[in-house]
């Protein structure tokens, strides 16, 4: 093997290796946020953590009529909440992925979870914790192209600053 080969070879190596560590941050950080927002979190483990929960908190004050229409839209009860959760993020992501619809898809689990608690379905809110870093992770290469969550977490006060993040942008 040639030197450029082992080359490539190690460069894919800790390019797969970026992308894994995205990806367990992105379930993470859905774990987090759920847990905050039902009221069973602890004070945030990371940098990230923390401004995921001030960005959520924002996007969640400004839009709480729109957050809560769409997750009784998606109606927990009949078993198809996973498809429909799914549906509405690619909804999300039809024009392409940003950190602001990033942000979006975290909330919008995290208020999914907290309806579920206040409906009786304590057990899902593991499943939903599991399909928003499911969703999330599979964005793991855009992150890792992007800077990853050290630059999500530099451009998070940022963004909240300028309020970049409206569901109508969204």
């Amino acid at each position: 093997m040639s030197c450029s080969q082992k080359s490539r070879l190690s460069h894919q190596d800790s390019d797969n290796e970026e992308i894994r560590r995205v990806s367990l941050e992105a379930h993470l950080l859905a774990q987090d946020l759920v847990k905050y927002r039902i009221g069973k979190g602890s004070p945030p483990p990371t940098r990230s953590a923390a401004i995921l929960r001030k960005l959520s908190d924002e996007l969640e004050e400004r839009h709480a009529t729109v957050l809560a229409n769409m997750c009784s839209r998606l109606n927990v009860l009949n078993g198809s909440a996973h498809t429909k959760f799914v549906q509405v993020a690619d909804e999300v992501f039809r024009d392409g992925v940003n950190w602001g619809r990033i942000v979006a898809i975290f909330a919008f689990g995290a208020k999914l979870a907290q309806y579920c608690m206040g409906n009786g379905l304590q057990q899902d809110v593991d499943e939903i914790i599991d399909w928003v870093g499911n969703y999330i992770s599979s964005l793991s290469e855009w992150i890792c192209t992007h800077g990853g969550w050290v630059s999500y977490s530099q451009q998070g006060l940022s963004h909240r600053r300028q309020k970049a993040l409206s569901l109508a942008k969204l």
